[in-house]
Parts: structure tokens; sequence; C-alpha cells
């Protein structure tokens, strides 16, 4: 399926999907729209950096906001008003990184949403690189006054020397440069029996019909669903599946966060299927579960 054709059906099914109002906001996302990152005012919270650091960014995150697009949020062991590059993008392909500086405030990064050219990037998982030097051409005078010129007051294991070749006490000039991995729109994993998990399992690789001349889904549930998530359509770390037996079936119920009208809504909301164990027979049980089970096919 082209993902471009992809995300117009996507759109297009919007209104109807849980009432309309999870998804108002995707589609001013798609024609251009999108969330701005409005650099905060460093607070006066004094700097003091642990010297055994190995590390200054910790605690990374990606979330969506109402868009799709990905907010990269990290904690920073740097002033705030320190100004760092984020980049953001696929594992596989250096070259669709999105791209933004942010200025560290509060001892966090929270980068404006990366989008790959106005479409949502798909669940998976990317990489996010921060960067950061302490020269004149990065940082206010403020800031290179904590953190000293080049760097030299930061944690060393912490940072790169810029001239390696140097003897250690000739070195003065350093740099940030951290690249982690990190899961876009990953599942809670189920936590119950073998038993649980196979149903589950069963669900999420079910290719259901739907009556009116729908036909068969062209992807699986579980795919469907992600493609749903990449659209921003749930809070993104809400999502978690589970199983139970009922009267000799078991309902699979997958459980997300409805962003609601507002696009920050937290309202619990589920979708959920039957699958029978003696015939294969998977069903889905509500509307939620209805529209979570079919994409097109072009």
């Amino acid at each position: 399926m082209e993902p471009k054709k992809k995300t117009n059906w996507v759109v297009g099914c919007l209104a109807v999907f849980l009432g309309g109002g999870l998804f108002v906001g995707i589609v001013g996302a798609l024609v251009g729209g999108g969330s701005k990152n409005t650099p905060s005012t460093p607070t006066a919270t004094p700097y003091k950096p642990d010297p055994n650091l190995k590390t200054l960014i910790s605690g990374l995150t990606a979330s969506r906001d109402q868009y799709g697009g990905v907010i990269v949020t990290a904690n920073a062991a740097l002033p705030d008003g320190t100004e760092v590059m984020i980049n953001f993008g696929p594992v596989a392909n250096q070259k669709a990184f999105g791209q933004a500086k942010v200025k560290v405030s509060g001892g966090r990064l929270v980068s404006p949403a990366f989008t790959n050219k106005n479409v949502p990037w798909p669940s998976g998982t990317y990489q996010a690189a921060f960067f950061c030097r302490f020269d004149a051409a990065w940082q206010t005078p403020a800031v290179r006054a904590i953190t000293g010129e080049g760097g030299v007051n930061l944690p060393k294991a912490a940072l790169k020397s810029q001239d390696p070749d140097l003897p250690a006490s000739a070195q003065t000039r350093f740099e940030m440069d951290v690249k982690l991995k990190v899961e876009l729109d990953k599942e809670k994993a189920a936590t119950g029996s073998p038993e649980e998990a196979a149903a589950i399992a069963k669900v999420k690789a079910a290719r259901l019909t739907l009556p009116g001349g729908q036909g068969k889904s062209h992807d699986t549930v579980g795919v469907a669903v992600k493609t749903f998530a990449s659209a921003g359509s749930f809070i993104s770390d809400s999502l978690k599946w589970s199983a139970e037996k009922q009267d000799g079936l078991w309902i699979v119920t997958f459980s997300f966060l409805d962003r609601g009208l507002n696009g920050n809504s937290d309202t619990p909301s589920k979708a959920q299927w039957s699958f029978n164990s003696k015939t294969g027979e998977v069903k889905y049980l509500d509307k939620n579960a209805k529209n979570l089970s079919w994409t097109p096919s072009y």
C-alpha cells in the first residue's frame, strides 16, 4: 500500500471513527498544519552537574501530537538555555531526518513535532540524535559562563573532544553527540498467560471482511491499528492489548486513550473482538473494533 494513498484513506475515514471527535486535528496537519514549539524562557535553576556522568541525555520518549507529528522529549543535564540540535528519523535512512534546534528548559528538551513532509511517521523504531557545542557560535555568554568555554566545566566522560589528537591536558574544545533509539507507538506488553497472548496474536493477525461492498481488509487488524496510531489517533503511550475467556470465547480488548475534540483528551476507550479457538474465527464486537479491522486495498 502506497503511503500517500493510505494516508489519504486514513483522513477520509477519520470523521466516522469514534464519532469524528478523535481525529479532528489530523486533517489540518496533513494539509500543511502542525504543532509549533515556542522556546521556553530559561529558568534560574542552579546547574550542578555530576562529574561522573557518562551521558548528558536520558529519559528519552517519543509521543505524538493530535496531528500525528512526533514530539521528542528527554532529560538534559545541561544549564537552562543551552541550545541543542535534535535530529529525528528512521534508523535505516539517515537522509530522512527532521531537524530542530531546541533550548534546555527546566532540565528538559522538548522538540517541535517532526513529520515526514507533513505526513506522520509510521510506527516503528527511530533514532533521536542530540548535538551541541559550547562555543560562541552555539551558546550565549550566560550559558558558557556555566559550561566553560568549549565545555571545559562539563563531565568529560559525557563529551567528545574536538581535538582528540592533542594530549588530554591540551584538549579544551568539546561537543555533545548522543544518538539513541526509541520505539514509536510501542504497545504495552500483555501480562497474561500464554493462552491469552495467543488469542491476542490471532486477532492481530486476522484480515476481516466488512459488509456493504467493502470486502476483505487489505491489512491485518494489528497493522490497521498501527496505521491509525501513526496518524495520531491515540495517546501514543496508552496502547494496550488484553484478553479474557468468556463463555468459551476469547474476548480480546485493545485499550487506548481517545484524544477527543480538543486533541488533548485522555478519555479511556476500547475496541473488542472475539476469537473462537476451536474454529479460528475472529469477529469484531463494537464500532471501534469494526473501524480498526479494515483498510482499503489501494
